[in-house]
């Protein structure tokens, strides 16, 4: 009993100890718990201190960073950068003012603004400097400015408040740009610009631009005059503009633009415009076009000018020698009429009287008599192709080609020179003032080869393309200088080119000193209302 009695004690008191040693694990628990979450908040305050300090000191090194980057873009400028306070003192100067206005940093700090303006302009810088203190902003100010050695110079000046952490203005901010080489540049734009609007109005010229893509035109004012207009659109398009050129030179208005290239990107065109009193001028249009990479046409800019005066001066030259060629022509017919119908004749009676003088003397005056019949049938002979040199009736009855074939051969016979002669395609009928200009050149080009060229031997060809009948006449001899003798006394050239002219057809000459001469004649025909062909 005693021992169960003590043994219950027993397990009581191991129980409470147990209980015990359980409450004191607990609390020991919590303790160390709370310990561990003051060291921790401890830990993280500091934490938190080191990373707002680490954060700051970023913050200030990128300002640092920055505010040297801006001082180093300041420095760097090309443009003069300073600042001056409320009184208009500088208190700091870039490398830029330096290279401007010639003072160093050290100069420059302390000194009063006004040393930068000329005396005449005081006022205008006391005006921006009380702007300034207003508050204003002022941007991009043109004026003149004073260097150092006291050189004026053109700046376009910019001018900002400058104010302390308050808010308060306490100077400004000052920006000067050197524009003296474009205030020189944009006169001489100027200059120019008025010296092509006083030659437009003394030339009675305009410009124009055509913008392809939009098809519109645009005009400088002096094409009012010129055109006899009264008002009008400046723009307008090209097949508005087109309307008025005259209905015969539309097609090659059209043509002259179309033929057009990279390669090629001018032209020159010559045309009629109807005026609105229906009276007709001329104008001469020089341009350029302008190409995209893909070869296409997107603007054309140029001149027009009238030309009128000159067009009709021309056309009144061009009567006067076409008078003169045809006086010229009637001189050589009579001429040649006369030569082969009376000389020609009076030669040929001479001749048979001298043979019968011959028959009846005696022989020691018959010898000579039949030298001198000899020589009246050369004279005779030499008259007889004198007079179809002036004037070839077998031009008329056979036409060009027949004639120009028997012409070389006798021309050949006569000079000893061996003409080759080649010809096709040539038109059956052809204008006689045509046949006779395209003669001329040939018996002009012959003898000019027989008498000069030193060779023996000339090239010949005549042949008809579409819409144009050619001439070539060419050999291999001692050649001239074309400019030279173009400039000289002789006609000879002048003529031929003067005849091609009048026909609206055109005259080469190429030569050299010893490399021969080529003469080419082409001038314009319609094929399509006859052609024959022949080859020689």
């Amino acid at each position: 009993m005693v021992e169960s009695v003590n043994s219950y004690f027993a397990r009581t008191r191991r129980g409470a100890a147990t209980r015990n040693r359980g409450r004191v694990k607990s609390f020991t628990n919590a303790v160390l718990l709370d310990i561990f979450f003051a060291v921790l908040s401890v830990s993280g305050m500091a934490l938190a201190a080191v990373v707002s300090e680490r954060e700051n000191l970023l913050r200030n090194q990128a300002a640092i960073e920055t505010r040297l980057r801006l001082a180093a873009i300041v420095e760097s400028s090309d443009d003069a950068m300073m600042s001056v306070d409320t009184d208009g003192i500088i208190t700091d100067w870039n490398k830029g003012a330096e290279r401007l206005y010639g003072y160093t940093e050290t100069e420059a700090i302390g000194l009063p603004l006004a040393n930068l303006v000329p005396p005449n302009l005081l006022d205008e810088e006391n005006n921006i400097l009380q702007r300034s203190k207003a508050g204003e902003r002022i941007e991009h100010y043109e004026t003149i400015r004073v260097t150092k050695s006291g050189k004026n110079v053109d700046v376009s000046l910019t001018i900002s408040p400058l104010r302390d952490s308050a808010g308060r203005i306490v100077g400004a901010s000052k920006i000067a740009r050197n524009i003296t080489e474009q205030k020189r540049v944009a006169e001489a734009v100027r200059e120019s610009e008025e010296r092509l609007h006083l030659a437009a109005q003394a030339g009675r010229m305009y410009a124009y631009e055509w913008d392809v893509a939009t098809d519109m035109v645009v005009r400088s004012p002096e094409y009012l005059n010129i055109l006899g207009l009264r008002k009008e659109p400046i723009q307008l398009t090209r097949q508005q503009l087109l309307e008025r050129v005259h209905p015969d030179d539309r097609a090659k208005f059209i043509a002259a633009g179309a033929d057009l290239t990279p390669a090629d990107p001018n032209v020159q065109l010559t045309y009629r415009v109807q005026r609105p009193d229906s009276s007709v001028i001329w104008l001469e249009k020089n341009g350029r076009a302008f190409f995209d990479d893909n070869g296409k046409m997107v603007r054309m800019i140029g001149m027009v000018a009238d030309v009128t005066e000159r067009k009709l001066a021309e056309d009144a030259l061009s009567t006067v020698s076409a008078r003169l060629i045809q006086a010229q022509e009637q001189e050589r017919s009579r001429i040649g009429r006369e030569l082969h119908d009376d000389i020609n004749q009076r030669l040929a009676l001479l001749a048979i009287e001298l043979e019968r003088l011959q028959t009846n003397a005696p022989n020691e005056f018959g010898t000579r008599i039949a030298e001198l019949r000899h020589e009246a049938l050369e004279i005779s002979t030499s008259v007889q192709s004198m007079s179809h040199d002036l004037h070839s009736s077998k031009l008329e009855y056979l036409g060009l080609e027949k004639a120009a074939r028997i012409f070389l051969r006798e021309f050949g016979e006569r000079e000893n020179v061996e003409v080759d002669f080649k010809s096709y395609d040539v038109p059956g009928s052809l204008p006689s003032e045509l046949s006779l200009s395209l003669f001329r050149v040939l018996q002009e080009a012959l003898h000019n080869a027989a008498k000069h060229s030193g060779v023996k031997h000339v090239d010949v060809q005549l042949w008809g393309t579409s819409g144009k009948v050619n001439l070539t006449v060419s050999d291999l001899g001692l050649g001239f200088n074309t400019e030279a003798t173009m400039h000289g006394t002789g006609l000879g050239l002048t003529s031929m080119r003067e005849r091609m002219r009048l026909l609206g057809g055109e005259l080469s000459i190429n030569s050299e000193p010893r490399r021969g001469t080529t003469i080419h004649a082409g001038v314009p025909f319609d094929s399509s209302r006859d052609s024959a062909k022949a080859t020689g």
